[in-house]
């Protein structure tokens, strides 16, 4: 087996391992034994636990925004925006123990020492992903976009989706929060488009 085989490996049966017992699970030994594979792999291709737990974010972070997949639009801006959020937030009820882990391990990046700026990337990576949404939405819609700056929009976005994880790995409440995204969907299209758009 290659040396990046085995760290990929490595690195799935982490993030398995963390999703069903958190990151105080995700010892050595257990994450080994989830890839079938013997302790000195470890260390074989990983200079500490440090290196691992930092390449561990970095994939998480990077999948994130690779997994994110626009859904099939309709003629309606509303249900179109909908629909956006609602690919988010579905997935995340299907897979709920995937995302506290994402969470966790984004925490944990924010609790370790050289690992602070994570954070500061997967946002940027977020609103770069709700920047080019709206701007897909606007071509399609014909200009109907005509809010000041798209980025503060995705701010509003990002803020909203977020809410919603957290509430909903706390609450389980999944039909309250889909009730508030159609909402949101019909708030966030009437300030996009320019209403209220002298206060922005």
């Amino acid at each position: 087996m290659s040396p990046a085989t085995r760290r990929e490996r490595l690195l799935d049966a982490a993030f398995r391992v963390i999703a069903r017992g958190g990151v105080p699970a995700a010892t050595t030994r257990a994450i080994c034994a989830e890839a079938g594979m013997p302790l000195a792999s470890f260390h074989y291709v990983f200079e500490s636990q440090q290196e691992f737990m930092r390449e561990l974010v970095e994939r998480v972070i990077a999948d994130a925004g690779d997994s994110q997949r626009f859904p099939v639009l309709t003629e309606d801006i509303y249900r179109n925006v909908e629909l956006m959020l609602l690919s988010t937030f579905e997935w995340a009820v299907e897979h709920p123990d995937e995302d506290l882990a994402y969470y966790e391990l984004l925490n944990y990046a924010l609790r370790t020492p050289g690992m602070e700026d994570f954070g500061q990337r997967r946002l940027e990576l977020s609103l770069e992903l709700i920047v080019r949404a709206f701007q897909i939405l606007d071509a399609i819609h014909e200009n109907q976009i005509t809010v000041a700056d798209v980025r503060d929009l995705a701010w509003l976005v990002l803020t909203f989706i977020e809410g919603n994880a957290v509430m909903h790995l706390h609450t389980k409440e999944t039909e309250t929060i889909r009730r508030a995204i159609h909402t949101f969907a019909i708030l966030i299209v009437d300030f996009a488009r320019g209403r209220n758009g002298d206060r922005v």
